[in-house]
């Protein structure tokens, strides 16, 4: 069961490099979270 050690940043995906000591795509869907939630505050409004 100790097999997954080895594969730590072996092939790293676009959304996985760390911007700021934060992986792009969770600051990409903090990003639409917030603007959704903006969105629907204006429109509800």
């Amino acid at each position: 069961m100790g097999r997954r050690s080895r594969r730590r940043r072996v092939h790293q995906r676009w959304w996985e490099k760390d911007v700021g000591g934060m992986p792009v795509g969770v600051a990409l869907i903090l990003v639409a979270t917030i603007i959704a939630i903006v969105g629907g505050a204006a429109l509800l409004r």
